[in-house]
């Protein structure tokens, strides 16, 4: 998309849309009626892209896919695609230590039946969410539990699956991860819901998945002196673990030493593991020191000590930028997706066209 800049906002050309009425746009673009709008896609044939043009100062392109429901993928026509966007560390974090489930967000897993990775990045104790014709497509009926064991959205590693989608599977058909395979997870969505797109070492094992984002609450296995960010006020602020964390509590709270000295109780939500920006890492940055967010990667570092980064925005421009004029895209994105009214490229978890 060609882009031309009038003061620090940038507008891209409409996109070609071809064999589509107009009032399939109007239906799409009507947040309230995307569910119906969605429900017509699979007559219009695998390789229909809705595009839409974009809406002042919003420089994320609109784009809503189909993906038909297989081997566990979610579809649009049986769940509401916001809902993982929305769940909070809090609630990954009761669920985690409640023992009501198995396994972790950002944990990598291999199917037990299909054989593709996935990574947890949400997680129902039961499937309320499927429809019963969903249940009977997939043959939830045949797995040992049924619908009485919980089951996970996960995303499908691209290098088993492409189109990337999203799935929904049940506790049964969860298997240990591939070790080598598992480290070199891939997604587009990895860094919408985990942050950082590049697997980490879980907290006392040799396996590799994700603490970012989403799966923030479920790693809490903090050592006393561990160092974390705490948020205070209106930033992520150094601080290090003070005390044990107690599991067994109905509302976790984690004790840290701010670099003051201060002592204070944080829930999930606002502790996170140490962040600094470095390459590759998936960012939103005010071009031109202007007032609107634009995605890009971080290509370098330009100073550690001024904290000034050289980015490379996703229409081709490039700036230098300082890290207040720069955001993690992760929370940002989920908080758009998961009000359900800002669909793009790569967005829908049931996404099957590529970029």
């Amino acid at each position: 998309v060609s882009t031309q800049s009038t003061g620090t906002e940038k507008f891209a050309a409409m996109p070609a849309v071809a064999t589509l009425p107009l009032l399939l746009l109007l239906m799409v673009a009507s947040a309230g009626a995307h569910m119906a709008t969605l429900g017509l896609l699979p007559a219009l044939g695998a390789a229909v892209t809705v595009q839409l043009r974009q809406l002042p100062h919003t420089p994320f392109p609109k784009v809503v896919g189909y993906f038909s429901g297989v081997e566990d993928a979610v579809d649009p026509g049986s769940f509401p695609p916001e809902l993982p966007y929305g769940r909070s560390q809090d609630w990954n974090a009761m669920l985690m230590h409640s023992g009501a489930v198995q396994y972790r967000v950002g944990q990598i897993f291999k199917h037990a039946r299909h054989g593709y990775h996935a990574a947890i990045v949400a997680i129902d104790p039961r499937p309320v969410v499927a429809n019963q014709e969903w249940l009977d497509r997939m043959g939830t009926s045949s797995l040992a539990r049924g619908t009485e064991q919980p089951f996970y959205w996960s995303i499908v590693d691209v290098r088993d699956r492409k189109p990337a989608m999203m799935a929904y599977v049940a506790e049964d058909d969860v298997a240990p991860a591939e070790v080598p395979h598992a480290a070199g997870f891939a997604h587009d969505d990895a860094a919408v819901f985990f942050d950082r797109p590049q697997t980490e070492t879980l907290h006392g094992t040799d396996e590799s998945g994700f603490l970012r984002g989403v799966a923030q609450g479920a790693h809490l296995d903090f050592k006393v002196g561990h160092g974390v960010q705490i948020w205070v006020g209106s930033r992520w602020a150094d601080a290090i673990v003070d005390a044990p964390v107690d599991l067994e509590s109905d509302q976790i709270r984690i004790r840290v030493q701010a670099e003051d000295g201060t002592i204070s109780e944080v829930t999930p939500s606002a502790i996170r593991e140490p962040w600094e920006y470095r390459e590759g890492d998936v960012v939103e940055a005010r071009w031109k020191k202007g007032s609107v967010w634009y995605k890009g990667k971080v290509s370098r570092c330009v100073s550690e000590a001024n904290q000034t980064y050289s980015i490379s925005f996703d229409d081709g421009d490039k700036d230098e930028l300082p890290a207040e004029l720069m955001r993690v895209h992760g929370p940002a994105e989920r908080a758009r997706r998961a009000q359900a009214t800002d669909f793009h490229l790569n967005a829908m978890p049931f996404n099957g066209f590529g970029s």
